[in-house]
């Protein structure tokens, strides 16, 4: 925490040490006070790496570069750099460390979220499937299946939409519902990462939210030993899972249309299920 108090605690003592001394100088009648250009001037700064990333990634010595330089700018064109020089690089001074401030407490605030993150909920072992590192990994093992003739196989996984709310709903009432879904999915990705073969890889789709396996030199009858395997897994999360799987090349050429293949394979099997429900309600 002492990354974030001492820029906090500098940015505290900057504005009421400024605000005491213009006090203190307008009961002397002296009339060099810092500005209030200069006062919205430092607070626009201080917000804007607070709620904008691009200004926290910005290099501090850049930044103060920068913002130095628009300050001794606008001095110039309002005419005190040259009424009243002192005054002038004063408030310079005033706008460039609360800007410095200001970098520095958001920068830390950003590792204490990234911390915070770790060690609730742990790096997910899934890779978004519409990424660069996943599109390396895909076009890499369908190439070797290719050319060495060799079957690979493609596991779509979705959570159960009842039993996803229910386990997201017993969660800890003491964080807000979108943390505690976040949680079980990341919670839902290890337990499957912790099953599958280190030449497996896992991905989970942004658009669906689905989990997605690819499983090297895996036949139809490995994945749904596969599939088993997870599904006694993830048991204690009380999350059911709706799997379908497509194999190359015995029902597609190409990843997406394994995917789409495995995805039809999954919504059939789920009707399937679901029929004699149906008919039961009828009766």
């Amino acid at each position: 925490m002492t990354p974030i108090r001492r820029p906090l605690a500098g940015l505290l003592a900057l504005f009421i040490g400024a605000l005491a001394l213009d006090r203190l100088a307008l009961n002397g009648a002296d009339e060099r006070t810092i500005q209030t250009p200069a006062y919205a001037l430092a607070l626009a700064l201080v917000i804007a790496p607070l709620l904008v990333r691009g200004f926290r990634r910005t290099r501090l010595s850049t930044l103060l570069v920068l913002t130095s330089g628009v300050a001794t700018i606008l001095q110039a064109a309002s005419g005190r750099l040259t009424e009243d020089p002192y005054q002038s690089l004063v408030e310079v001074a005033f706008i460039t460390l609360a800007a410095a401030l200001s970098h520095r407490l958001a920068n830390a605030l950003d590792q204490l979220d990234r911390a915070i993150h770790s060690v609730v909920f742990g790096d997910s072992p899934a890779l978004p499937l519409d990424g660069p590192k996943a599109a390396n990994e895909i076009l890499g093992e369908m190439a070797r299946s290719r050319r060495h003739r060799r079957p690979l196989s493609v596991t779509v996984l979705a959570l159960d939409p009842t039993s996803l709310e229910l386990a997201i709903d017993s969660a800890s009432e003491e964080v807000q519902r979108a943390v505690r879904s976040r949680y079980v999915h990341s919670k839902v990705a290890r337990t499957i990462g912790e099953q599958l073969r280190r030449s497996d890889l896992l991905f989970e789709d942004p658009a669906t939210g689905h989990f997605v396996v690819v499983s090297p030199e895996t036949s139809s009858d490995g994945t749904s030993l596969l599939v088993e395997r997870i599904s006694r897994a993830i048991q204690p999360t009380s999350v059911r899972l709706s799997s379908g799987h497509a194999t190359f090349p015995d029902h597609a050429l190409t990843f997406e249309q394994l995917v789409e293949r495995a995805q039809d394979h999954m919504e059939s099997a789920d009707a399937r299920s679901a029929a004699p429900a149906r008919v039961e309600g009828v009766a």
